[in-house]
């Protein structure tokens, strides 16, 4: 069954006729969004953020990733200490 439909999802890429930059760049774009993970930077947004907890937020476009400022500033699971900073267009995500 893995193999049907890693073979289904080759088989439509190579129906697109990419060329080796369009290739390169939907296979970059198709590798984020299928890790679910976000095209652009996160914002501190209130859309984009869902109190889950007593104070705490987290980010609907990046589940990884949490807040105790209603997004103004957030962590990602897995970067132990690294804080990022959200407001508007802050570090990219």
């Amino acid at each position: 069954m893995l193999g049907a439909a890693v073979l289904e999802i080759v088989g439509l890429f190579a129906k697109q006729g990419h060329s080796g930059s369009s290739a390169a760049a939907v296979v970059a774009i198709v590798e984020k969004l299928m890790r679910f993970q976000p095209l652009t930077a996160l914002t501190d947004n209130p859309e984009d953020w869902i109190e889950v907890g007593d104070g705490v937020w987290q980010c609907r476009r990046d589940p990884a990733c949490f807040s105790s400022d209603g997004g103004a500033t957030y962590k990602r699971n897995g970067e132990p200490g690294v804080i990022h900073d959200s407001a508007p267009y802050g570090n990219p995500a």
